[in-house]
C-alpha cells in the first residue's frame, strides 16, 4: 500500500512524501522528505519511522491530521521536534498540576 500525503498551509502545497506500509503491519517509512519548515503552531506530535526503514526519518503529525516526513539530520526540524516536546511536557505538567490541585481542593 503506497500512499501520498501532504500538507496544505495558506492554500499552497507545501511538500508530498511518500510512505509505504510494509509486510500487513502499521510501519511507516519516509522515501523523501519536506524541506519547508512547518510552523510549531501547526504540529500536534511527532513520530520516528521503524528501524526497518531504509532511511530514518522523523514523520510529524499536523494539527490537520497530515503527516509529513522531515529529515531528523536538518537543524530546523530538531529544533521544531524539541519545541514540540517541550510544550507537551508543559501541557501535561499543567494538566496533572489542574488536577491534584482540584484533590486538594476538596
Amino acid at each position: 500500500l503506497k500512499c501520498s500525503l501532504g500538507l496544505q498551509y495558506k492554500a499552497a502545497c507545501l511538500t508530498k512524501c511518500t510512505c509505504k506500509k510494509i509486510e500487513n503491519l502499521s510501519i511507516y517509512c519516509c522515501f523523501s522528505f519536506s524541506n519547508i519548515k512547518i510552523p510549531i503552531k501547526q504540529v500536534e506530535s511527532h513520530h520516528t519511522t521503524h528501524l526497518e526503514c531504509h532511511r530514518s526519518g522523523i514523520i510529524v503529525i499536523t494539527k490537520a491530521q497530515r503527516e509529513i516526513c522531515v529529515d531528523p539530520t536538518e537543524r530546523w526540524v530538531q529544533r521544531l521536534i524539541n519545541l514540540v516536546d517541550a510544550r507537551n511536557m508543559k501541557e501535561i505538567f499543567q494538566t496533572d498540576f489542574k488536577l491534584l490541585f482540584k484533590k486538594i481542593k476538596k
